[in-house]
C-alpha cells in the first residue's frame, strides 16, 4: 500500500469545498461507477467531505451531515488511498488551486 498523502490545511473556508471547475476536471478520474447494485453516493459531497476532514483534522465521526454518511467518506478515502486514485485527485485539485491563487495574487 502507498504512503498516505501528507494532510494538507487548507486556511480558506471558501477553497474547502471544490468549486464547479475543480469537480469538471477531476471527474474523469474517478472510478466509473458499477453497472449493478445499490445507487452510488454523490462523490462531490464525498469528496469535500475528505477534504473538509484534511483541513480541520477533526475526527470522522464528527464530519458535517451536509458531507454525507462519516462512514462513507471514510471507506472512500481509505479505498482511493489504497489504488491510488486519492494521490491523483488530490494532486489534480492542488495544482488547479495553485494556479489560481498565483492568477489571484497577479
Amino acid at each position: 500500500m502507498a504512503a498516505p498523502i501528507p494532510l494538507l490545511v487548507y486556511h480558506d473556508q471558501r477553497s474547502r469545498d471544490l468549486t464547479d471547475a475543480e469537480w469538471q476536471q477531476i471527474q474523469s478520474l474517478l472510478p466509473a461507477p458499477k453497472e449493478q447494485g445499490r445507487k452510488r453516493s454523490d462523490l462531490r459531497r464525498v469528496i469535500n467531505g475528505i477534504l473538509y476532514i484534511i483541513d480541520t483534522g477533526i475526527a470522522w465521526r464528527k464530519l458535517p451531515r451536509r458531507y454525507d454518511n462519516n462512514v462513507t467518506c471514510w471507506r472512500y478515502y481509505i479505498r482511493w488511498q489504497g489504488d491510488g486514485a486519492w494521490r491523483r485527485l488530490h494532486q489534480q485539485i492542488e495544482a488547479q488551486r495553485a494556479r489560481l491563487n498565483e492568477h489571484e495574487a497577479s
